[in-house]
């Protein structure tokens, strides 16, 4: 099975010669799906950069409570070799969490929305409706290529906040039972 962003690798030249129809019930069809896509890519984005904020939030409280069984159980942690070599993994897959989700949410300059140079372009806009549709759902085709492919990197990344939470979270449970049975 292909990559999936193998499935948006048209370039704008093939997508230019591929809208050349003059069926304006072809042009707009398109223009509204292209639209679609954008307007998902743009959701997906708030989605990601939410379940990003989960798990710093997740991974912060628990970063607080490790401090907190350090500071109330100091002799019991450094007592023990295993535990001390756990609590220091645990902590770190915690900060590797943190971290990964701080990199899924972190402010992007390669988001594209749609240009005003372009939205307004007075040469296609005076080659009439047709010419014009197609030059914009153009323009906006591209913008979704690039703001999936970010996406999924962010996707990928976010699988791996999860990932290093989840890891974290079994480390911490385990470690209190340690700490508890001692």
């Amino acid at each position: 099975m292909a990559n999936k962003e193998e499935y948006y690798l048209l370039k704008i030249e093939e997508i230019i010669e591929r809208l050349r129809t003059n069926d304006r019930g072809i042009i707009d069809d398109i223009y509204n799906m292209a639209l679609t896509l954008f307007e998902s890519e743009e959701k997906r984005m708030k989605v990601i950069d939410t379940k990003g904020n989960y798990i710093m939030g997740i991974a912060g409280i628990a970063l607080s409570l490790m401090f907190a069984l350090a500071g109330y159980h100091p002799d019991r942690i450094s007592s023990s070799q295993v535990i001390l070599v756990l609590y220091f993994i645990t902590f770190m897959s915690f900060i590797g969490s943190l971290m990964t989700a701080l990199y899924v949410i972190a402010p992007r300059s390669d988001y594209k929305t749609v240009n005003e140079e372009n939205l307004f372009n007075k040469k296609e806009i005076n080659e009439g409706q047709n010419v014009y549709r197609r030059f914009i759902t153009t323009h906006i085709w591209t913008i979704f290529q690039n703001n999936f492919r970010i996406n999924e990197r962010k996707g990928r990344r976010l699988r791996w906040a999860y990932r290093l939470l989840s890891v974290s979270n079994s480390f911490f449970i385990l470690l209190v039972l340690l700490i508890i049975s001692q």
